[in-house]
């Protein structure tokens, strides 16, 4: 509501040339990262495989910004999809994930 408070135009991940929608049906979020999308197609084909589109993420426990690959460590908490930069992150972060999952300074 923010962004279309001040009419601010967000262009879907996979369709630049296309306007996002600014509702919660058409993003989805990825560690901090928010996605937006034209459609729901457009979402699900991120949803799939989102390190083929998301560019670099950062890892919740270092804050280390960085390229996630296929084989790259991750986890579902709470309904988000979080990526890790190593193995070692991923099991701090499953230790205390409620210490993680919010950035600092939200």
């Amino acid at each position: 509501m923010y962004l279309q408070a001040l009419n601010i135009a967000v262009p879907c991940l996979l369709h630049p040339d296309r306007p996002a929608k600014l509702d919660p049906a058409f993003r989805t979020q990825v560690n901090y990262e928010v996605f937006f999308f034209s459609d729901t197609g457009s979402r699900r084909k991120f949803e799939k495989n989102p390190t083929e589109y998301s560019g670099l993420l950062t890892d919740p426990v270092t804050q280390k910004r960085f390229q996630p690959q296929k084989s790259s460590p991750r986890w579902t908490y709470h309904e988000r999809r979080y990526f890790f930069s190593s193995d070692s992150t991923l099991q701090l972060f499953k230790a205390a994930p409620d210490s993680f999952a919010l950035r600092k300074g939200m």
